[in-house]
């Protein structure tokens, strides 16, 4: 009998002390996790987020896995580049209708207060642009062919600004920056998915010529009348309405002004950069139209 009291000894103190540093880990991780918790809320409160209260995460979350379901059940069926991209294209109807709507039919926005109130349509618009960005990042991660570091910190800025949009601030610019400019991914889309249809098809004619050369020149005519003119006077509106709120504001408006101008600031950098790549390949289609011309 004692053989085996010598070896239950060891044991039950090794359990014991694997219990212990199991607890200890237990009770070092929930003391971590509750003070992030506190300084997030803490941080909240300073810069006036009232994520919580100002943001319907049931309705934003259900709607996101609604999307995320959908995609997945059609990648099944399709590749996962097909079936993201009609959820993406449902996406940007939706918006761009509604922002369109509110664009035309609510008072200019520069003629409001920054800090005013949203009505039902302008918070549903930031709930739907919410949703569709944050399904944007899981595809954007999950899709191999939309797979792009600027493209996610693109999705980011933008999740970022509509949560703060809802606390709320400039909202009413959200008919245009969330709807109006949204308008230019529908032919987008289309074209992406005839590109896509035609990839590795070897010696076989491109399917579909004339759509994609449809509505990639939609596409172009919308993009420079809603991002580059359009996006340019609204974005003056804004940055004069807003910089002189940015030398008076206490800390809670401080910070939601510059977070705004920072990110319209990325944002129109970033459609600059799209607009020069637009326009040589419009350069480039041109040219070689011309010189096959000339071969003739």
């Amino acid at each position: 009998m004692i053989p085996s009291t010598n070896v239950k000894r060891p044991l039950s103190r090794f359990q014991n002390l694997l219990s212990f540093r199991f607890d200890e880990l237990c009770a070092t991780q929930f003391y971590h996790l509750r003070s992030s918790t506190a300084m997030a809320d803490t941080f909240a409160d300073m810069i006036g987020w009232d994520i919580a209260g100002n943001v319907d995460w049931q309705f934003v979350g259900m709607w996101v896995v609604v999307g995320l379901v959908v995609h997945f059940l059609l990648c099944f069926f399709v590749s996962p580049f097909y079936a993201s991209h009609v959820v993406l294209l449902a996406g940007s109807v939706a918006l761009a209708v509604l922002g369109t709507k509110i664009y035309f039919t609510q008072p200019d926005a520069s003629s409001l207060s920054l800090t005013a109130d949203p009505g039902p349509d302008q918070s549903l618009l930031s709930h739907v642009m919410l949703i569709y960005q944050l399904f944007n990042l899981v595809v954007t991660w999950h899709v191999k062919e939309l797979q792009s570091a600027t493209m996610a910190l693109h999705h980011l800025v933008t999740v970022l600004l509509a949560v703060s949009s809802l606390n709320p601030f400039a909202i009413y610019y959200g008919g245009y920056f969330f709807g109006v400019v949204e308008i230019s991914n529908i032919p987008l889309t289309l074209r992406d998915v005839i590109e896509h249809c035609n990839t590795n098809r070897g010696d076989s004619p491109p399917r579909f010529g004339l759509l994609k050369t449809i509505s990639e020149g939609v596409f172009v005519l919308c993009f420079f009348a809603t991002r580059v003119f359009g996006w340019s006077f609204v974005t003056y509106a804004f940055w004069v309405q807003t910089l002189p709120v940015v030398q008076d504001a206490d800390a809670k408006t401080l910070f939601a002004a510059l977070l705004f101008l920072i990110s319209n600031a990325f944002l129109t950098l970033l459609q600059a950069k799209w607009s020069i790549d637009i326009l040589q390949k419009v350069k480039d289609v041109l040219f070689s139209g011309s010189k096959s011309d000339k071969n003739a």
